[in-house]
């Protein structure tokens, strides 16, 4: 490509880049109902709120990155499905029932070390949990699973 091709390319390629800023997709959290939230230990509310809430609650705490076209749309869809599956916003909002299936899904996951999802770690190394706080979610987690389980005597 001669210069003048190659500076009109990369002009043209500039002003599209600065032009799929004006149409950006809307980053905010839905209100967070106190009566639905998860009620946790502090040290493991702790650790959820570190590690989790960012993709699992109401209470996102937007990256500067989510502003900028296009990374905002993936970041967006990751976010939505992430609340989709599991929002402690909304956690007494779920049947006795989905609160045990999710717990035990938190168990698995963390055992299985696919949360928070690896994408996420690169950008959010404060989000990846210990070991020590790994083991204490899970403990709680089964607890609290077998907890809803168990039939009232």
């Amino acid at each position: 490509m001669t210069r003048p091709k190659w500076l009109i390319a990369s002009a043209a390629l500039v002003l599209l880049a600065g032009a799929a800023q004006l149409a950006r997709t809307r980053t905010s959290n839905p209100p967070e109902g106190t009566s639905e939230a998860l009620q946790a230990p502090p040290e493991v509310a702790q650790v959820l709120e570190r590690c989790c809430y960012d993709c699992h609650s109401n209470r996102t705490q937007w990256p500067w990155y989510a502003s900028v076209t296009p990374v905002s749309e993936f970041v967006v869809k990751f976010v939505a499905e992430g609340r989709k599956r599991m929002n402690f916003s909304q956690w007494t909002a779920l049947s006795v029932s989905r609160r045990a299936h999710r717990l035990e899904d938190i168990v698995e996951m963390l055992t299985e070390d696919e949360m928070p999802p690896k994408e996420y770690r690169l950008m959010h190394p404060q989000a990846i949990p210990t070991a020590a706080e790994r083991e204490l979610v899970i403990r709680w987690a089964e607890a609290e699973a077998r907890a809803l389980r168990t039939p009232p005597p």
